[in-house]
């Protein structure tokens, strides 16, 4: 059952956040921000994106369920494993996202995300 919630919470976040993050811009270039900026763009954004996605999967909504964890208390938890990732990532991330790069950033800032929340509060421990 951990395997399949880690790669079902991978597949949500990876289809959730690419067209979001692949549409970022920044005022001065639309085309290209900083990472800062970037990441910046998108915090705010993710806990109720991805805890959304979360619960509009059967398999992760059944596991939320009997958890008993709900909507509210996912995006209280979220910014938690957004920070970790994001510290994670930064120093392998490019100084500039475009987007040609967003999606893959994105999509790697996702992964990350959803597998350190489920590892902590959805896999039986």
């Amino acid at each position: 059952m951990s395997r399949k919630l880690l790669i079902a919470t991978t597949l949500v976040l990876s289809t959730s956040l690419f067209p979001l993050i692949s549409n970022a811009e920044d005022t001065a270039n639309p085309n290209e921000m900083t990472k800062d900026a970037w990441l910046n763009s998108m915090t705010p954004l993710l806990p109720d994106l991805i805890c959304k996605g979360f619960i509009q999967d059967p398999d992760l909504k059944k596991r939320f369920d009997e958890i008993k964890m709900t909507y509210e208390q996912c995006v209280t938890l979220i910014p938690e494993s957004t920070k970790k990732c994001q510290d994670e990532l930064y120093a392998s991330m490019p100084d500039k996202i475009n987007s040609e790069t967003a999606g893959t950033w994105g999509r790697s800032l996702g992964e990350c995300i959803g597998k350190d929340f489920a590892e902590k509060h959805l896999i039986p421990k």
